[in-house]
């Protein structure tokens, strides 16, 4: 695309004894350059030198920097419910069981009880 081989299909040429300068595009070719460079380039007048005009310079606006923190990820709607992760369980009405002495409503990292020992349950 970009007239230029890829290194892929330089190895290749180079592999097959073929000339690279057939597989070059003749834009990257000294004629090309000579070609485009032959005529005098004139310059321009500096900023300085032209000609004022009756408008003020058009400036880009001012930047005002946004009073809030951005936000890193967009608030998912109803319709959003669907296009979940249907690999990942939702613990959302479910019961929570200690797995620590197995009551009901809280977890192991919430409990007030003392951690059983392993060796206790060995007994």
């Amino acid at each position: 695309m970009s007239g230029l081989p890829c290194s892929h299909a330089i190895s290749c040429i180079t592999f097959k004894g073929l000339d690279l300068e057939l597989f070059v595009d003749d834009h990257y070719k000294k004629d090309a350059y000579l070609r485009c460079y032959q005529e005098v380039i004139h310059p321009l007048n500096g900023p300085d030198l032209w000609e004022r005009s009756q408008y003020d310079n058009v400036m880009p606006p001012p930047y005002r920097r946004p009073s809030h923190r951005p936000v890193k990820k967009r608030n998912r709607g109803p319709e959003d419910e669907d296009n979940r992760s249907q690999t990942d369980l939702s613990r959302r009405d479910q019961i929570q069981k200690c797995s620590n002495y197995g009551a009901l409503g809280h977890k192991k990292s919430g409990c007030t009880k003392p951690k059983k020992k392993a060796c206790d349950s060995l007994l």
